[in-house]
């Protein structure tokens, strides 16, 4: 492989003053990719060598670098060059079928929508197998839905754990419902909460704001109420002081003592 530069090109690469950090470098990789993509190349691993070898020439055209830096300029290429490639496979994976790009050839396109077809296949194939693996609990492990029983299960006994350990706290006033909520991870991203399905709303209210639980509500309830007795406690002795300044003061009056002035 040459790792010489093209000494006639206008534009050198150098650490301190252009990089693979710059869109315009990122850029010609992009393009260097482009140039000869024959293949469903979905990945920088996955890619024939004599491919990214082309890929590479390409690039290399397009600058000039010291040779003292030469290893660094292709260890850096090849540490980018997986980066865009990701993104243009993702990209061309939104593009229509009936959309005309130059250096997109229609068998690979093919080819492409066939991979990844059959990755999405393969993947749900695996999650499939592994929710009717059985585990320690034994039998078939896909009964509750979108997750296994044995997943269940361990929510079920973080609920057991977290009722037996708030009946034995002292003034504790969690509800049962919440302490499920809180055993199976509250609301996930679907709007969901795990082992109710569509029915959650019959349940549970999703607040937009920030939901605290009823324990927190009660300690900060508990507080307020704390500091309400404690300035009454306080006005009630400011009052019981003002009342003694004055009768000292209503006592020396009668007297006739006449206070010291310092």
């Amino acid at each position: 492989m040459n790792l010489m530069g093209n000494p006639l090109a206008p534009v050198e690469l150098h650490p301190d003053i252009l990089w693979f950090d710059h869109g315009s470098v990122v850029w010609n990789i992009t393009k260097s990719i482009q140039s000869k993509f024959d293949g469903p190349y979905t990945s920088w691993s996955s890619t024939p060598s004599t491919v990214k070898d082309c890929w590479w020439r390409f690039f290399r055209d397009q600058y000039k670098w010291n040779p003292s830096i030469a290893i660094d300029v292709l260890r850096g290429y090849e540490r980018k060059a997986g980066t865009p490639l990701k993104d243009m496979i993702y990209k061309l994976s939104k593009v229509k079928d009936t959309a005309i790009i130059s250096w997109y050839p229609v068998l690979v396109r093919q080819q492409l929508k066939q991979r990844r077809e059959t990755e999405e296949f393969q993947k749900k194939s695996e999650i499939y197998s592994s929710n009717r693996t059985s585990g320690e609990y034994g039998g078939s492990l896909h009964t509750q839905g979108s997750i296994s029983t044995s997943k269940m299960m361990r929510r079920m006994e973080r609920y057991e754990n977290i009722k037996n350990s708030s009946e034995t706290q002292e003034e504790t006033t969690t509800e049962d419902d919440q302490v499920f909520f809180q055993a199976v991870g509250g609301w996930i991203k679907k709007g969901m909460v795990y082992g109710l399905g569509s029915g959650v709303h019959l349940f549970y209210e999703r607040s937009t704001s920030a939901n605290y639980s009823t324990s927190k509500v009660h300690n900060l309830e508990q507080q307020v109420e704390e500091m309400k007795a404690e300035r009454q406690q306080m006005k009630a002795q400011m009052d019981e002081q003002n009342q003694i300044i004055l009768a000292l003061k209503n006592a020396i009056e009668a007297s006739g003592i006449q206070p010291c002035s310092g």
